[in-house]
């Protein structure tokens, strides 16, 4: 595998850390809705894009929530707005369901601190937390009391447990680098369980993320093009040299792992996941392996050339490390058709079914 020795503007990760696009590189998205949010008896504010006002507005139709991770360029509005598309979508075809009066749409936005210099007065009634990039991971926030954007995600899932009476069942989405952030969320969170003793119906979806996490020193193997690589001795050599972090979070459980994700044992965690209804959905089409954002660090490349291979590898890595009985609950979606375009994977046929219309039939 070769490795590029320089890595373009839009390479985001290296695997062990982030390299974050400076502020000029997008517009800031603001979203139009404040989620105060208690953690360990301090409030922190986080920004959602939403159908609903999640305070004031839990009718008892409800009985589905979509929650949706934007990607890279921090942008709710936009994922949000795709998602509501992609329920349009999925209520044109089945208009008897009346999916418009039933489902909450909700873009979580982890804001940056070019946000709150774009623009101050959105932000000065509170402490809003803010992250340099590590949100994919479940970092704590840059500015102090610090939070990770994790425990922000529980906070809400929690509210809307408790307060939308007839609520059914909930999915967590993310595409990209919210991909990245489903694949560590959808292992570490510990409220799963939580919700689903209330009867809720729990599903991630990890969609088209440049890496994923995994939790062991094995990795695909390439030669044979099947089966994994224990490196649990020497180090992987990629394009001649040595990798030895690439192991390290947000890859693996070594290094410096957050706190969010250090609060449990892993085995603990790992036991969890192996029951959770998870979904690597992916592209067909984004099989590029010069594709812009696309991870190429050492570590990145031993999961795959491209991320619709990096999808299929984790995939059978899943098998491999709980056996092939997690293929009852755990799910490889292919669509055909899309490169790394969310709206087209909200919209596909898959996503129409796996986002929304599985909770009706």
């Amino acid at each position: 595998m070769k490795i590029k020795a320089i890595v373009p503007v839009l390479a985001l990760l290296l695997l062990a850390g982030a390299q974050d696009l400076r502020a000029q590189d997008f517009e800031r998205e603001h979203a139009s809705y404040d989620f105060p949010a208690m953690v360990d008896g301090q409030e922190f504010i986080f920004t959602y894009q939403g159908t609903h006002d999640i305070l004031e507005d839990l009718t008892p139709e409800i009985t589905h929530v979509v929650f949706v991770q934007h990607g890279a360029a921090q942008n709710p509005v936009t994922y949000f707005d795709n998602a509501v598309a992609g329920l349009d979508a999925a209520a044109a075809d089945r208009p008897e369901l009346d999916l418009h009066r039933h489902v909450i749409v909700l873009s979580l936005a982890a804001i940056g601190e070019s946000h709150v210099e774009d623009n101050p007065d959105r932000y000065a009634n509170g402490h809003y937390p803010y992250w340099p990039g590590g949100w994919r991971g479940g970092q704590n926030s840059l500015n102090e009391p610090s939070v990770s954007n994790f425990d922000l995600m529980d906070v809400m899932a929690l509210h809307l447990a408790e307060h939308a009476p007839n609520l059914e069942s909930m999915v967590f989405v993310g595409h990209s680098a919210g991909g990245q952030v489903m694949s560590r969320y959808a292992v570490g969170t510990p409220i799963t369980e939580d919700l689903e003793a209330r009867g809720l119906s729990v599903r991630y979806i990890i969609s088209n993320p440049s890496t994923f996490l995994y939790f062991d020193r094995r990795r695909p193997d390439f030669e044979t093009g099947t089966g994994m690589v224990d490196f649990s001795g020497e180090p992987p050599v990629v394009d001649g040299e040595e990798c030895p972090g690439f192991n390290e979070y947000h890859a693996g459980f070594e290094g410096d792992v957050p706190e969010y994700m250090a609060r449990r044992p892993v085995q603990e965690m790992l036991d969890s996941f192996r029951d959770r209804e998870v979904y690597v959905f992916q592209a067909a089409e984004d099989n590029d392996p010069e594709g812009g954002a696309l991870a190429r660090g050492c570590g990145a490349m031993l999961q795959g050339a491209h991320r619709l291979e990096r999808g299929e590898r984790y995939y059978e890595y899943l098998g491999s490390f709980f056996g092939e009985e997690v293929y009852g609950n755990m799910h490889l979606v292919i669509v055909p058709g899309v490169g790394h375009d969310h709206a087209g994977m909200f919209a596909s046929e898959a996503g129409k079914q796996i986002l929304f219309l599985d909770f009706f039939d």
